[in-house]
């Protein structure tokens, strides 16, 4: 993946689905017990607190909803740094030493993909066990399309689309031929499914949070890349107006929003100003009515508006 840049929360989306209006009341997720394990893990593993609190939308689907009244200027959400999901986590882990000594050096999406299907194949042995069982179970992005699916879409967004796909497929072909030769205990893992979810988890779901140069890490793309849990139930409106970063004073990754909202209402953050070619190819959903939509125009074609 070519690392996109996004707004500072660079938050990558879901799945598909159609916003549309709607007044219907959310309801909570105190049933779903892969939600209830996630909170119950963080608070457990760093103390984490949150005014937010899952909720299942009509229009959206599961998103994060206000306990209480929310001003203008308030942090909605402090990620501790622990519990951030990074490739200096992957290098620190058990399969570290083995990340660290690839030739040639991984993408930094490459080798946080990997650390993720290595600790997802652990189950309830992994640390991460009730992040990564709180995951969807698949996506709409273009590594789960059929050729066929991405030929009807646009032909602005069929590049794109093709491209991304490809890059999955590459780099998946990559890492497999190395691991059957130099590291079989992952070889034997290893399948295009498994790391396709991977793949899409990270690119749909990530934070921006720079990590500086590596060594063990491809440079020619920015080492930018973090899994958040809980952060990434947010969904996105191109109107949301928030302000995320790491502050290195709390150790929290911080999302301040400048929205008011009532209680029991959806929190929103926004992950840039993007089309909706962008959104389906990045993140799997379009939004309708954007107002970051465009239309892209080839040379010496003729269009009638009616």
């Amino acid at each position: 993946m070519t690392t996109r840049q996004c707004c500072p929360c660079k938050r990558r989306g879901r799945t598909f689905r159609e916003r549309r209006k709607s007044h219907s009341r959310p309801t909570s997720c105190s049933e779903d017990g892969s939600i209830v394990e996630l909170c119950k893990w963080m608070k457990a593993a760093a103390g984490f607190k949150c005014p937010l609190s899952p909720a299942n939308f009509q229009d959206t689907g599961r998103g994060l909803q206000t306990k209480s009244t929310i001003r203008s200027g308030e942090i909605i959400i402090a990620l501790p740094k622990k519990l951030l999901i990074t490739n200096q986590t992957a290098f620190q882990s058990d399969i570290g030493p083995y990340l660290k000594k690839w030739r040639p050096l991984l993408l930094p999406q490459a080798c946080l993909s990997m650390f993720l299907l290595w600790e997802r194949r652990k189950q309830t042995d992994s640390h991460w066990f009730p992040y990564i069982n709180s995951l969807p179970a698949t996506f709409n992005t273009p590594p789960y399309l059929t050729d066929k699916e991405i030929s009807c879409l646009p032909d602005s967004v069929q590049k794109s689309a093709f491209k991304e796909k490809w890059k999955v497929s590459t780099v998946y072909e990559q890492i497999e031929s190395h691991c059957k030769l130099h590291w079989t205990e992952f070889f034997d893992i290893l399948d295009f499914e498994t790391f396709r979810w991977c793949w899409s988890v990270i690119n749909t779901r990530s934070v921006y949070l720079d990590g500086g140069l590596s060594e063990y890490l491809n440079k020619s793309e920015p080492n930018n890349i973090a899994l958040a849990p809980y952060l990434d139930l947010i969904n996105h409106s191109p109107s949301a107006r928030i302000k995320a970063d790491y502050n290195s004073m709390s150790g929290c990754y911080e999302i301040t929003t400048y929205d008011c909202y009532r209680p029991y209402d959806q929190v929103f953050i926004s992950y840039g100003f993007h089309s909706n070619g962008r959104l389906l190819v990045d993140y799997g959903f379009c939004v309708p009515g954007n107002h970051c939509d465009e239309v892209q125009i080839s040379e010496g074609k003729n269009f009638i508006y009616c």
